[in-house]
């Protein structure tokens, strides 16, 4: 029998670009993305490609005007940091370091993918378990934003995932429950067959007690035996007698048998 969820997801169907690929205490966080030419970091609002040479300028404060520094090279790609209008020389963009660059026919001014503004600087997490359908068993996602739902302790998640848009609901200190804060692709080195058995939340005799765990999550109840001559013994059990349950037994940390109440 598959463990009784034990959270509930609801899902916005907002279509977005697709997630691009990047034991803690806290969860990975995307720092940057991968953007051209360009690394695209929280505190830039967009890049310029130079599409033919181009002037480079500094703000002369003293004197109020642009003086030349450099020239940019055709097929070259810059960060932006900011933006400043000009009644004179008309929109600037900074490429950083109080160099400027006019919005002009010499270059294209890109803004980021609204998946990039709202992920970048977020953490990452692996989903346990997660009850929507189009998701998989530790599914990547990114906790988009966390808020306190009214005066209690619970907390309302928006995560993505697979480009889409999902709720969680989560009394504070749970997480753990609900989320892996590690990847556990990179921490465990198991087999393919292995690693699709936990993604369909499924289970086979010879598991080990952690592989078991990554598959099912965190058993309703843990009994545990020790005995010179045979060795330590578990015995998991997910859910309740009344409304169906699992039990699993565990020898020296291999699944040896399973019954279904």
């Amino acid at each position: 029998m598959k463990k009784i969820l034990v959270f509930t997801f609801s899902f916005i169907l907002l279509l977005s670009s697709v997630l691009i690929p990047m034991s803690s205490a806290y969860a990975e966080k995307i720092t940057s993305y991968k953007w051209g030419q360009i690394t695209y970091k929280a505190n830039h609002i967009g890049k310029i490609i130079v599409k033919k040479n181009t002037n480079l300028y500094y703000w002369d404060k003293e004197y109020d005007e642009l003086i030349k520094i450099g020239i940019l090279k055709k097929g070259k790609e810059y960060p932006i940091y900011s933006t400043r209008d000009s009644d004179r020389y008309g929109e600037l963009l900074s490429i950083g370091d109080n160099k400027l660059v006019k919005n002009n026919s010499s270059v294209t001014y890109q803004k980021p993918s609204k998946h990039m503004k709202e992920t970048v600087g977020k953490e990452r997490v692996w989903l346990r378990n997660p009850a929507a359908d189009d998701l998989t068993n530790l599914q990547e996602a990114i906790i988009i934003s966390k808020k306190k739902y009214g005066s209690t302790d619970y907390y309302d998640y928006v995560l993505k995932a697979k480009s889409k848009y999902y709720t969680l609901s989560a009394k504070k200190g749970t997480e753990k429950w609900y989320y892996m804060k590690t990847n556990p692709f990179k921490k465990y080195k198991y087999s393919k067959s292995t690693w699709d058995l936990i993604k369909k939340e499924k289970i086979k005799l010879g598991m080990t007690t952690n592989q078991v765990f990554l598959s099912w999550g965190y058993a309703d109840d843990i009994n545990s035996y020790s005995k010179s001559y045979s060795g330590s013994t578990e015995q998991w059990i997910y859910g309740d007698v009344l409304d169906g349950a699992t039990y699993l037994y565990f020898r020296n940390n291999k699944l040896e048998s399973w019954q279904d109440f």
